[in-house]
């Protein structure tokens, strides 16, 4: 780029622009809801089916602590998805009261109704936030 300022002075500079390949990705927000636990390694479920009629295509451990962390998902096929937060607070491996539990969707713990994520190939599909309560 070369500018002239019109009074014979010029200035000229070269900038190099990397472009590249879009990425399939999901991202979001995990956000407790009237507790103060800490989402620190929590897990981001990544369904192809119904969460509640088969298990996760795959996981994610979050890296954020805190009330609130951000997530971005990626290393997966374009396609048709459902995600469920879930923190095994007692480490027991499986669901269990005290542990903590989201959804992208709507409905309450006891009747979860999970939304369904499309998302193309090169595409980023934001779920916003997904809140996270304590199982009771």
């Amino acid at each position: 780029v070369k500018a002239d300022d019109g009074n014979g002075g010029t200035d000229s500079f070269e900038k190099t622009v990397t472009v590249s390949a879009p990425v399939t990705q999901i991202s979001g927000i995990g956000a407790l809801q009237g507790t103060g636990a800490d989402l620190k390694d929590s897990q981001v479920l990544l369904f192809n089916v119904y969460p509640s009629t088969g298990f996760p295509y795959k996981k994610y451990t979050l890296t954020g602590s805190g009330t609130k962390v951000v997530f971005n998902l990626t290393g997966f096929e374009a396609g048709d998805y459902y995600i469920l937060l879930w923190k095994d607070v007692d480490k027991n491996g499986s669901a269990s009261m005290g542990d903590l539990v989201g959804w992208y969707g709507d409905g309450d713990y006891h009747s979860p109704n999970y939304f369904k994520i499309q998302v193309g190939e090169g595409q980023t599909f934001c779920c916003d936030q997904l809140k996270t309560y304590v199982a009771n």
